[in-house]
């Protein structure tokens, strides 16, 4: 993984997961797979992850979101994204991130 680090800088970048099916399951075994291969990029994972059991019921054949319980829980996590994308921003501009031994 460090050699892909190096070459497209994924280390230390804040990540949220979303994972949806059409079933009941929701995705979430592949987003519990997402966040350790995000791990595994050095990217941050945030909050928990947002999971989506039977989609259809809550986006339409448009791709448009129905729900509105869901559009917050999305708004939450994309504000949390934003925050950890800041923080991280502002770091670093302080104390670069450690690259050698």
């Amino acid at each position: 993984s460090s050699g892909i680090n190096a070459e497209y800088g994924y280390f230390g970048k804040p990540s949220a997961v979303v994972c949806y099916s059409p079933g009941i399951g929701s995705g979430k075994q592949a987003g519990i797979q997402a966040r350790a291969f995000l791990g595994e990029m050095a990217c941050l994972t945030i909050g928990p992850i947002l999971t989506l059991p039977q989609v259809h019921f809550y986006i339409d054949k448009e791709g448009i979101c129905t729900k509105d319980e869901v559009k917050k829980e999305l708004h939450l996590l994309m504000k949390q994204l934003a925050w950890y994308t800041d923080a991280l921003t502002s770091f670093r501009k302080r104390k670069p991130i450690p690259t050698h031994v």
